[in-house]
């Protein structure tokens, strides 16, 4: 990445007080949120300061040793998928996903919980459930809009399928796991993302908020966002905007001794790393501790930093520079090829 890169990464970032990064709701207790004595911060760097735009900026040494896809697996779009689905609807693509493995989940778990709840002593006589039978495969298509739903299915009959609709077997649920009862549809679904698509080298990691105004107990509220209620999920993202991997957040992800940010990127990246693929961030994520974690398992960083981030070079944080102006630290304290650059424009994270 050169110079002219650098700043124009930089241009494109969120650093207005109105971005939702700058208020990112997260109930846990992060360290990073904190602002740091970067005075007593020591680290064994190599400096570079340029503060004006030059078009011979001196790259660092960026890992060299790392290496993209070493056993050169097929990358891009399932190569049976380009094979076999030309010229098709776009339902056989919906089918991909939705398939017959889903639809069996959700024929077992929502006839077993119709069950459950008809055998209740307490039901009334008049209670809907009395009238429930067993859902079959074509009955469920109708219900998710496969066919035509006012010519096969009542309303009444769509409205008790819609209660009873399940995907999990509650009688096996653990405590205080607050997404077990959608977890199994989750994992179907992000295995069939990642057997659809191999993702090229680079990838994108950010939150999404879906919206939602009922009660649940991990409900986001983000004021800057357009839908300020809703439930927000961290996306692991390629190319054309193709979701790889997704996390639910449900609330306390802090663990003993690791940020929530790092962990929520450790978690998602997991299938990707010891790879050379090459992460891009915003600074909501990027840390140097979270740089370090990715490089010792040969995967790549870029992003914008925070300024009250911990281990932020002090030099950097303090340097005025002018809009272009570009300053670095290389660190070879634990690798001798770790380079983090510290590009700025007005300051390269937002103000603590």
């Amino acid at each position: 990445m050169n110079q002219c890169q650098i700043s124009d990464l930089l241009d494109e970032s969120d650093t207005d007080s109105n971005s939702s990064l700058s208020s990112f709701d997260d109930t846990d207790d992060d360290p990073n949120w904190e602002n740091d004595d970067i005075d007593n911060q020591e680290e064994n760097y190599k400096f570079k300061d340029e503060n004006e735009v030059t078009n011979n900026f001196e790259q660092p040494n960026m890992n060299s040793n790392i290496v993209f896809n070493p056993n050169n697996d097929d990358v891009g779009i399932n190569p049976d998928i380009l094979e076999t689905m030309v010229s098709l609807s776009p339902f056989d693509f919906f089918s991909l996903f939705f398939n017959d493995e889903v639809i069996n989940l959700l024929l077992v778990e929502t006839n077993k919980y119709a069950q459950d709840k008809l055998n209740k002593q307490e039901n009334s006589r008049s209670a809907r459930i009395k009238k429930w039978t067993n859902i079959d495969k074509e009955e469920l298509k109708c219900f998710f809009g496969i066919c035509e739903i006012p010519k096969y299915m009542s309303r009444n009959r769509f409205e008790l399928i819609l209660s009873v609709l399940h995907v999990s077997d509650n009688s096996k649920a653990p405590p205080n796991n607050r997404l077990y009862n959608i977890q199994s549809l989750v994992d179907i679904l992000v295995n069939k993302y990642n057997n659809a698509l191999i993702p090229e080298k680079n990838l994108c990691i950010d939150e999404s908020m879906v919206p939602f105004l009922g009660r649940l107990s991990f409900r986001q509220y983000i004021a800057n966002k357009r839908h300020r209620y809703g439930v927000k999920i961290f996306k692991l993202c390629t190319r054309d905007f193709y979701t790889s991997q997704y996390k639910i957040y449900a609330g306390k992800e802090a663990a003993p001794g690791q940020l929530v940010s790092c962990k929520v990127v450790m978690e998602l990246m997991q299938p990707y790393l010891d790879s050379g693929w090459c992460l891009y961030a915003d600074n909501w994520y990027t840390s140097i501790d979270l740089a370090e974690k990715l490089l010792d398992r040969q995967t790549h960083l870029v992003g914008t930093l925070r300024s009250n981030r911990k281990r932020n070079p002090k030099e950097v944080i303090a340097k005025k520079l002018v809009r272009g102006g570009i300053i670095a630290k290389q660190n070879r304290r634990m690798y001798n090829y770790f380079s983090l650059i510290f590009g700025i424009l007005s300051l390269i994270g937002l103000e603590a």
